[in-house]
């Protein structure tokens, strides 16, 4: 009797481990989750200053910003400073909104994107953001 226990509990060894070998990959640590590899993604209210002229507001410019985390903890960190980084935007963007060509140039995105990340890590912290992206850019006359 104890001969048919050990080949009982060997054959379910067996069985089981032939089983764990044909578990599907999405069981397994997928690489491409949030997190991991894939960055979380963090959306941000709309951004919108002034363009002026001589002291006059001819445009309103706005930007949909999303901020691409590496991890939980960098999202939280985002979200716990999010007022300060946010202010701290603004003021990025009204500084390239007040160059003389501004007006009728609109705002260069690129030296935006510098100017957002050197600001993200000055607030959060190095390596927190991993990258800025713009999901829209909006210029609207003042009529």
């Amino acid at each position: 009797m104890n001969h048919m226990f050990v080949m009982t509990a060997r054959a379910l060894v067996f069985a089981l481990a032939a089983f764990l070998s044909a578990v599907p990959a999405a069981f397994a640590a997928d690489p491409a989750l949030p997190g991991v590899d894939k960055p979380i993604s963090v959306r941000m209210e709309p951004l919108v200053v002034s363009l002026q002229r001589q002291g006059v507001v001819e445009k309103h410019v706005g930007f949909i910003v999303v901020l691409e985390v590496a991890s939980i903890g960098a999202q939280a960190r985002v979200q716990e400073l999010m007022a300060k980084l946010t202010d701290a935007f603004v003021v990025d963007i009204n500084a390239l909104a007040s160059l003389p060509n501004a007006v009728d140039n609109g705002i260069d995105s690129e030296a935006l994107r510098r100017r957002l990340m050197a600001s993200s890590g000055r607030i959060l912290g190095p390596d927190i953001v991993r990258n800025i992206v713009f999901l829209r850019q909006f210029t609207r006359r003042v009529s």
